[in-house]
């Protein structure tokens, strides 16, 4: 399989090597703090009144779309849902023109196209999409990133209006303001878009960029190594609606005192604080998700590799950098190598108490990685994909309150583009 597609965020931070080695069996640590999804209304809101249980609800593992290259290629990043039970996503590539798409997914079962990147206007989308109220999407205006194109050929922010009209917001430079963003975008409660950009920036190790929604672009950090490099992931940091220290929250793939990459905080005005180094044998080495937060101010993530089985963890840290590994993906002598997957890539996703839901990108019984759920200290495998009904999945799970949790796969499927998946609530 063509798995550079699922590094691409990877490549452009340098060709960041994710490398498998062995070692020991995985642990998990019981008695996490209780997590509550910061970033959506919860089951009982008028929103979604009466929809936990809604006749949308799967009633097992269902692929709901496979992409056939025309309609998007190699989907990625965060899906958005509105009101109507629409799910909004990207494909990194594909598409009329090669450079990838935005898409909708209505609740009819029909895919539409909603834009077409065509390279000036940016190409190869990453991150997902996001609006004011995180991954609900109320009908205003959505907005994202792309790695590359745009005037520069160094990627872009763009916004995309409900009249299907997109707009680059900016288009980088590769100089100080830095090149191939692949992040999530992030708004912060002074109304404002955070972001970052994986390389360039003064120390050619990335940026922390601010932007408003007219355009108007600062750069408030650029990352020289020893504080960390490469950040694949953006900015999270507010829970419920309330600022964590007033401070946003992120990660890099590389840098930091063990070169393992790091997890910081940082200000709007551009006050850093590298929080903790990563330690691969320990921690996990290459984060490249973001954080997401709990009611209590704690923020939990995961690593690409290392770990005692070299596979990835799951961790949670404090706001002040009190650091608890929570999972190690566990490594085996026979087949398969990685029974419960191996390199997380993507943001965890929370739905109730205790329970964590992410991807692990590779591994399992099936080869193709997995959909789990991490709860009180277990982890349970929700779905191991193996080529027909997707593999790879590198983007967030999205937990809805119709009783589905929403993924993506890069490949796999009929025409191995990928797939839009659905699967129960456990």
């Amino acid at each position: 399989m063509p798995t550079e597609r699922l590094y691409s965020k990877a490549v452009a931070a340098g060709a960041l090597a994710l490398t498998l080695a062995t070692g020991s069996a995985g642990a998990a640590v019981v008695g996490h703090a209780p997590f509550v999804q910061a970033v959506r209304p919860n089951a009982t809101s008028p929103l979604h009144a009466g929809r936990r249980n809604a006749s949308g609800a799967v009633s097992t593992f269902t692929v709901l779309h496979s992409f056939t290259g025309g309609d998007g290629a190699n989907p990625a990043g965060e899906l958005l849902e509105d009101q109507h039970k629409n799910i909004f996503g990207i494909t990194s590539a594909g598409g009329a023109t090669g450079n990838g798409t935005i898409f909708e997914y209505t609740a009819a079962g029909t895919l539409t196209t909603l834009h077409t990147f065509k390279g000036a206007d940016g190409s190869n989308p990453q991150g997902g999409l996001l609006n004011f109220y995180g991954n609900i999407n109320f009908g205003g205006t959505i907005y994202g990133c792309t790695q590359s194109g745009g005037a520069y050929n160094n990627g872009t922010v763009f916004s995309l209006s409900t009249s299907g009209v997109l707009k680059t917001l900016h288009s980088f430079t590769g100089g100080s303001d830095g090149s191939a963003p692949a992040g999530t975008l992030f708004f912060f409660t002074d109304g404002n878009i955070y972001g970052t950009t994986s390389t360039g920036g003064a120390q050619k190790f990335g940026t922390v960029f601010k932007l408003s929604t007219n355009g108007a672009f600062s750069t408030i950090h650029a990352f020289a190594g020893s504080d960390g490099g490469n950040p694949l992931a953006g900015l999270s940091g507010s829970a419920n609606g309330r600022t964590i220290n007033g401070a946003m929250f992120g990660t890099t793939s590389s840098g930091g005192a063990n070169n393992a990459g790091t997890i910081f905080a940082i200000t709007p005005q551009g006050g850093f604080k590298n929080l903790r180094s990563l330690a691969s044998a320990t921690d996990g080495s290459a984060p490249l998700a973001e954080l997401i937060p709990d009611d209590s101010g704690n923020l939990y993530g995961t690593a690409s590799a290392g770990g005692s089985g070299s596979g990835g963890t799951v961790f949670e840290i404090s706001s002040t950098g009190s650091f608890r590994l929570l999972y190690a993906f566990p490594m085996n002598a026979a087949t398969p190598q990685y029974p419960n997957g191996t390199t997380p890539l993507a943001r965890l996703a929370g739905y109730s108490a205790g329970a964590l839901y992410g991807t692990a990108a590779f591994g399992g019984p099936g080869g193709g990685g997995v959909a789990f759920k991490f709860s009180n200290g277990a982890f349970a495998t929700l779905h191991a994909f193996s080529g027909p009904d997707g593999q790879f999945p590198a983007g967030q799970l999205l937990v809805s309150p119709d009783g589905n949790i929403y993924g993506t796969t890069v490949d796999g499927g009929s025409s191995i583009d990928g797939v839009l998946f659905a699967l129960p609530v456990q």
